[in-house]
């Protein structure tokens, strides 16, 4: 018969799939036999059968423990935040269809043999072949592909995901029996390891395969030398013989033999007390022997030569607190070794059999005993359990049992090999944590204080139940988790506490603490402090916090009756310094009242004599104010009062243009050092004011060196959140100790005699507070000095370019009121503007203000009022004033002002401030500016 060209093609194609899916079959069989991760042999597996069935979808659908649901673990198709995520109920009519081989659905919407999950209807799927990973009893989940049309899936497709499914089922069984392998030779590795005696298994010639380094130690050897070796490798010749000869009759008799090894040693022969038994195949082959040894050499040779070997072997068995058994099954005899004869309490008159041992048994606990016995004896399999005895004494202990079955060529359980363990000490111990932890869940409860363990990995937190008293929670009805905490936090504490934590996390540091407020369910707020240590692993990643929490609340509510102690106490302190400051400006003022009213009645003089020099005697008088300007500007800084006209300005070039002057007032004998940003350091701040504080901060520097050095200034970003400017002022002069640097920034402390006003750094200290600032010093005697400023950075990078002073004093002639309410300033003022054309009508108080602005036949241009009249004050008048007519324009002045809208620069529109004292030309420029709307204030 000749097959026509399509079949041949068709043919053809099929066998090339055929051959594709074979291919995609073999190289996933040799990904499973690597090491390849679990995840991605998954996907693999996905890509492959999605591609080779040439489906729309394709999932490795795994049961999530319980079995009422299954997970996306892997998949191809599905939007990526379903991977892992998404989760199908586990349909009880599903998995049952599973047991007789894939499930096919050829169309979606005619399925009755189970419901289609939502799910596929969203995502459009019509036709789905699904199959089981592991079958039943280890059943690890479903592989399965889906497409949008509807398809018809063939016996080659079906066997080929069905493959796949099982290449699955082998490679995760296979990774389970290796990690439980590896789990019981860790336990087996940590048990030999913490014995209390040397542990050694050799194999049939004879040679070390395990010994723990205890036994190593003894050898005077390290465990790998020992490993591989025989005993006459590592051993002299007669104890080596002996060991031997142990070793073989153990293997002869396969029984467990007790015997001394005397070792000779350079100076002298240690005695050891051994047992050594057999350990077989599973079909009753020996393969080598184990043993145990303890150095008996002390005891031995304080009691005679048989006494001592009958008391060491007594007291090795009741020292390691084990015992062995060996029971014949199919001869019905049971040999006990003295170490368990003596955990039981038994001397060796007793026979020894299970029905012996059941009589010791707590009735309580017999039927547990009887349960594990008879099924290792009747199916051959090894068993472990805990129980109770009570030996002949009356005495009760705790022992714990492991024994392996082996059975015979017919596959009947023929032996039982066992140990028993005394662990009366390891319950009583138990038993005493549990008292400790219970008195310290009272001692939390009655302290108000809880403990709690926040796994950063696994995502969860662990509370004790004082964390739930704090709360005012119940442990048994609600169970927390790291992002429940946020609930319970007072709303304005939140975003603090939460920035807190990750600060902490991310910085580095190994502790963390926070104050903050938290709401019980019931509404009441209560006031906590959180400490903990963040634990991080080799790669400084945080891996854990724990800590503890403590109920502030009480304390808070008692700590108003000590905020007013403390409130008295600061009282006094500032009645003192209020004092100290009053002495210091009283004498600073004299000596500038001396000089004025001195050089004013020299003035005076040559003017009544027609003298020349009165010109020189008033200049006198003006440096003498200017002098006095100053010490009251000073003062104003020192008490964060001075006006401010903060702009923003680059640090950078604060520093650099005050340079130009330092050199000239530093001296030769000091070398001055810049180190400016490499990028522009932006701060909003009052210029003049800046360049004080570096002036001060310099001339302080330059005092500390009277024999040169080098003063150096730098400006940078400070912290690493880079919310904060850095100017510091560093000298390497003689240091200051730790006595004088707690008074440095105090008023009118210094360390110059006669020479220092004590102003300095004080002015310093308040301008940079007034500046929203902070400054420290850093210091130590013979180490050099290090004053650091730090500023608040400014968001607005726009730095502002200072006017240019103008040339000409304007004029004008507008009229203006003028409200003073001290006689000589009223005069001055009025005279200075009418010198510049203006119109002056002046009023001495609020009151006579408002009268004079009421019946004014023109309008004012301008209103100049001092802030701080008596009666009314100004701002009282103005507030007047511009209820007669809102849009008047104010110019304030005064010589101090504690108004947070003055001092802060928000004065509005229409109104500006001039500080007193101020010069008739300044005065002029700033009721033109004002006048002409050039400056908004």
């Amino acid at each position: 018969m000749i097959m026509s060209i399509g079949a041949f093609r068709r043919q053809g194609k099929q066998l090339r799939l055929r051959l594709a899916q074979q291919q995609a079959i073999a190289r996933l069989g040799e990904l499973a036999l690597t090491d390849i991760a679990g995840q991605e042999l998954l996907n693999e597996a996905c890509r492959s059968v999605a591609i080779e069935l040439h489906t729309d979808f394709s999932g490795v659908l795994g049961l999530v423990p319980g079995g009422t649901e299954v997970l996306l673990q892997a998949g191809v198709g599905w939007p990526a935040e379903h991977i892992g995520v998404l989760r199908f109920p586990a349909d009880p009519d599903w998995f049952p269809l599973m047991g007789e081989g894939p499930i096919i659905m050829g169309d979606a919407s005619s399925e009755t043999r189970f419901e289609v999950s939502p799910i596929l209807w969203t995502l459009g799927l019509t036709s789905c072949m699904a199959t089981s990973i592991g079958s039943e009893g280890e059943m690890y989940g479903v592989l399965c592909v889906h497409t949008r049309e509807q398809r018809d899936f063939s016996d080659h497709d079906v066997t080929f995901l069905d493959t796949v499914a099982h290449i699955l089922a082998s490679a995760l069984r296979r990774r389970a029996a290796e990690l439980a392998s590896d789990s019981a030779y860790r336990v087996l590795q940590a048990v030999i390891e913490g014995a209390d005696d040397d542990v050694f298994v050799k194999d049939i010639e004879g040679r070390f395969i395990v010994l723990n380094a205890r036994a190593a130690k003894a050898l005077g050897r390290s465990q790998e030398d020992v490993i591989g070796r025989t005993a006459h490798d590592v051993l002299p010749q007669a104890a080596a013989d002996l060991v031997a000869e142990a070793h073989s009759r153990a293997v002869a008799r396969g029984t467990v033999e007790t015997s001394e090894l005397h070792v000779p040693f350079e100076d002298e022969t240690r005695v050891y007390l051994t047992t050594i038994g057999p350990y077989f195949a599973t079909d009753g082959t020996p393969l080598g022997t184990f043993g145990f040894a303890r150095d008996v050499t002390t005891h031995n040779a304080r009691i005679g030569e048989l006494a001592r070997s009958e008391e060491s072997l007594r007291l090795a068995q009741e020292g390691a607190r084990t015992g062995t058994w060996d029971v014949d099954l199919l001869a019905g005899v049971t040999m006990w070794s003295d170490g368990l004869r003596a955990i039981y309490g038994l001397g060796p008159d007793v026979p020894a059999g299970f029905d012996q041992f059941l009589e010791l048994v707590h009735r309580d606990d017999r039927e547990l005993v009887v349960q594990f016995v008879s099924e290792a004896y009747a199916h051959g399999v090894p068993f472990e359990f805990e129980c109770r005895i009570i030996r002949p004494d009356g005495e009760l202990r705790w022992i714990m049992a492991r024994a392996s079955v082996r059975s015979n060529d017919a596959g009947t359980p023929a032996r039982v090999l066992g140990v028993a363990v005394d662990i009366t000490e390891r319950k009583l111990a138990e038993e005493d944590l549990l008292r400790r932890d219970e008195t310290l869940r009272l001692a939390q409860v009655a302290g108000h204080l809880g403990a709690w363990d926040w796994d950063l990995e696994a995502g969860t937190l662990t509370w004790t139940e004082g964390m739930y008293a704090i709360y005012g929670l119940d442990p048994a009805s609600f169970s927390v988790a790291p992002d429940d905490v946020g609930d319970f936090t007072h709303p304005d504490d939140n975003a603090a506490l939460a920035a807190e934590i990750v600060r902490v996390l991310g910085s580095g540091e190994p502790h963390f603490e926070c104050a903050f407020r938290a709401l019980r369910p019931s509404g009441e707020t209560r006031w906590l402090v959180n400490r903990g240590t963040v634990l991080r692993g080799a790669d400084g990643v945080p891996q854990r916090m724990i800590g503890v929490t403590l109920d502030e609340t009480e304390r808070m509510r008692s700590q108003d009756e000590r905020d007013q102690l403390e409130t008295r106490l600061l009282q006094a302190e500032k009645l003192e310094a209020v004092g100290q400051l009053a002495g210091g400006v009283a004498h600073d003022f004299n000596n500038l009242l001396v000089a004025m009213r001195g050089f004013g009645e020299l003035a005076l003089g040559n003017l009544a004599r027609g003298e020349a020099g009165a010109e020189a005697n008033i200049e006198a008088v003006l440096v003498a104010a200017d002098r006095a300007a100053t010490l009251t500007r000073q003062l104003l800084a020192f008490g964060r009062r001075q006006v401010l006209d903060p702009q923003v300005l680059d640090l950078n070039d604060v520093v650099r243009e005050t340079a130009e002057l330092l050199g000239r007032l530093i001296g030769d004998n000091v070398e001055l050092v810049t180190g400016l940003g490499d990028e522009p350091v932006i701060v909003k701040a009052d210029r003049g004011q800046l360049e004080q504080v570096v002036m001060n901060l310099a001339v302080n520097a330059r005092d500390a060196m009277p024999g040169g050095g080098t003063l150096t200034i730098r400006v940078a970003r400070a912290n690493p959140e880079r919310t904060f400017a850095l100017l510091s002022v560093t000298d390497d002069g003689a240091g200051i100790d730790s006595a004088t640097a707690a008074h440095i920034f105090e008023p009118f402390f210094t360390t110059k005699g006669e020479e220092g006003t004590g102003l300095g750094l004080a002015t310093v200290h308040g301008i940079v507070a007034q500046s929203g600032g902070q400054i420290v010093v850093e210091s130590a005697a013979g180490a050099g000095t290090t004053f650091k400023v730090y500023l608040p950075l400014c968001a607005d990078d726009r730095v502002e370019e200072a006017a240019a002073p103008d040339a000409v004093v304007p004029e004008g002639s507008e009229a203006i009121l003028l409200v003073e309410d001290d006689p000589a300033v009223r005069m001055i003022v009025a005279t200075m503007l009418s010198a510049h054309g203006y119109t002056i009508v002046s009023a001495a108080d609020g009151e006579e203000a408002v009268r004079c602005f009421e019946a004014a036949e023109h309008p004012f241009g301008l209103v100049v009022s001092d802030l701080n009249l008596r009666g009314v004050d100004g701002q009282e008048t103005i507030s007047r004033i511009r209820k007669l007519e809102p849009s008047t324009k104010v110019l304030y002045m005064s010589g101090y002002t504690d108004d947070p809208i003055i001092r802060g620069g928000g004065l509005g529109d229409r109104t500006s401030f001039i500080p007193k004292p101020f010069s008739g030309d300044a005065l002029a420029t700033r009721v033109r500016e004002l006048l002409d709307g050039v400056r908004a204030a």
